[in-house]
């Protein structure tokens, strides 16, 4: 994955330079190995679920334990074969949809 533009806040997933990163950079994560199903983005964060259902976010939220790069996210009191299928952004917050199966 590749990414650009507005780095204030680590939300492209690389090192935090409070600047403007002008031509598209490789963000160096394996995530989960499987691959990326879908991204979203707001303005300071950007949340990735991969093909193997997990989610990793980047950026300006409490969920990013560091914020210059994407962090697995554990929804809370979910078992571990639960999978995120949906997430969205906004403003000020994140929503997260998941099952099992």
């Amino acid at each position: 994955m590749y990414s650009s533009g507005n780095n204030r806040f680590g939300q492209l997933g690389l090192a935090i330079d409070n600047g403007v990163t002008e031509r598209f950079t490789l963000v160096k994560s394996a995530f989960d190995g499987s691959g990326i199903k879908t991204i979203t983005s707001g303005s300071r964060v950007t949340a990735i679920i991969t093909n193997a259902s997990t989610l990793w976010v980047a950026g300006n939220t409490p969920l990013a334990v560091d914020s210059g790069k994407f962090n697995l996210i554990s929804l809370p009191g979910e078992k571990p074969s639960c999978r995120v299928t949906h997430v969205a952004i906004g403003m000020e917050h994140i929503i997260a949809v998941a099952g099992l199966w």
